[in-house]
């Protein structure tokens, strides 16, 4: 009888696993489409559609310029939406975006699994899986393998919801030995503020 019911909770453990894996199998496919390639004029950061022609990025990526580039075409800037906490909303021209991510007002908490597609030096469109490992009263702290060119990927959690974007590279060092962790502020928009970029056009 005990032997049955091991295997019974085994396989039910199983059941659960293969059910959390294609949670977050189907969450990367959902949101790989709306993970882009943004040029400011010659440099590169990474972006996520949230709207048919909103797009957005980390506020330290901007540059002077009414047209930018997502994924080899080009658009122009009609609004800019800022929260002030390093993230930004472009509303660009026309139905820039066929599928586009869902922002959540859900907070991540320590050792919650997110991901991204970034685009890290010379590479475009690569998949990381990392996990929450601090968390500040402003701020994630992110065990994740990024680099330059990440900067504005969306930080999707495992329902494939945007929660926040790459922001910066925190890599503490003792001599020689350090340790590379990814910064990520939490999304300070107001509700109005994404109503209006989301409804601008």
């Amino acid at each position: 009888m005990l032997k049955s019911s091991i295997l019974l909770m085994s396989c039910f453990l199983a059941a659960l696993s293969a059910c959390a894996a294609n949670v977050v199998q189907t969450a990367h496919l959902t949101t790989h489409s709306t993970s882009s390639t943004t040029k400011f004029g010659t440099d590169s950061c990474s972006a996520t559609a949230i709207g048919p022609h909103a797009l957005l990025t980390a506020s330290h990526c901007e540059a002077p310029t009414s047209v930018i580039t997502v994924d080899d075409t080009e658009f122009t800037i009609m609004s800019i939406v800022r929260d002030g906490a390093d993230h930004t909303i472009y509303t660009l021209s026309g139905d820039a975006f066929k599928d586009y991510a869902t922002i959540s007002t859900d907070e991540l908490a320590v050792s919650d699994d997110v991901f991204i597609f970034g685009n890290p030096g010379d590479m475009e469109d690569i998949l990381r899986k990392g996990y929450v490992c601090a968390v500040g009263s402003a701020s994630y702290l992110i065990d994740l393998n990024g680099f330059y060119g990440d900067s504005g990927s969306g930080l999707f959690n495992t329902k494939g919801k945007i929660v926040g974007v790459l922001s910066a590279l925190r890599q503490p060092m003792q001599g020689n030995v350090g340790i590379k962790l990814m910064i990520a502020y939490k999304l300070a928009f107001t509700v109005e503020q994404i109503k209006v970029a989301l409804e601008s056009k």
